[in-house]
């Protein structure tokens, strides 16, 4: 009973997930690589088990959740780990379990800090990296114009022993 009202939770997540007028394919998946089809597990996890609360089955609601951060953590993804956790948090609010919802909250909060310092960090390195290279830019400009300069000096100077 459980497996048949994921499967077909999961059927409606695709429905919902895709376009109009776009149908749900198997082939669909061949083309796409593994962490991409893991991602979009996890996702469908997740929109599983919040149908599943609104369902009243709570456990299997849980469980989907569960699956979906053990496949996150199983990528090594923190971005997926993180959005899983606030899944978790949630279901386990609406489930009336305040403590593991406030545990898992935590968790997500602690991912989400490391993503943003990850991604601060990113930006930094990128300005300094912009900042580094306008330098050079500038350093190449005065190279030229200084090589200008002397071509115009010597140019002068042919000039005036030649005229002389």
């Amino acid at each position: 009973m459980k497996k048949n009202l994921i499967t077909s939770l999961i059927i409606l997540a695709l429905a919902l997930s895709f376009p109009p007028g776009v149908a749900f394919s198997h082939k669909m998946n061949e083309g796409t690589n593994t962490k991409k089809k893991s991602e979009m597990e996890i996702r469908l996890l997740t929109l599983t088990a919040r149908f599943c609360i609104l369902l009243g089955q709570h456990q299997t609601g849980i469980e989907c959740v569960r699956m979906a951060i053990d496949t996150a953590e199983n990528l090594n993804s923190k971005e997926l780990q993180r959005d899983a956790c606030l899944a978790m948090s949630e279901v386990l609010e609406k489930t009336n379990r305040p403590a593991e919802a406030l545990h898992y909250y935590k968790h997500f909060n602690s991912l989400d800090d490391q993503i943003q310092k990850k991604q601060n960090l990113k930006k930094k390195q990128e300005i300094e990296n912009n900042r580094l290279l306008l330098i050079k830019e500038q350093q190449i400009q005065l190279l030229k114009k200084d090589r200008q300069l002397q071509e115009t000096a010597i140019k002068q100077q042919q000039t005036v022993t030649h005229s002389l």
